[in-house]
């Protein structure tokens, strides 16, 4: 298999800015789980690729991985927070 991005699938930057575009729609607030769902819902014809499905860890495909690469990616970019308890909270920065 292939670690070639396939054409169609979003970028790091793009599923970023998604998350943070989800965590809006729930009033600023959102669980991982929920951010996950709603990003696969988003996207999940191009996470059901050979390179979305391909798992880079045992029970994790590369599509989840990549999600939760762009939540940290949104955390070091200042946009996002991640609690203790698992929530991501918007910064002023994404608001703005």
């Amino acid at each position: 298999m292939s670690d070639i991005r396939d054409e169609g699938t979003p970028t790091p930057d793009e599923l970023a800015e998604a998350a943070i575009a989800v965590i809006k729609t729930f009033g600023g607030d959102a669980d991982e789980a929920t951010v996950v769902q709603e990003l696969f819902s988003l996207y999940g014809s191009s996470f059901e690729s050979v390179y979305g499905r391909r798992q880079v860890s045992p029970g994790l495909p590369r599509w989840e991985a990549d999600v939760l690469a762009a939540l940290a990616l949104a955390v070091d970019r200042g946009k996002l927070v991640r609690d203790d308890d698992g929530r991501y909270r918007l910064t002023g920065a994404a608001i703005e």
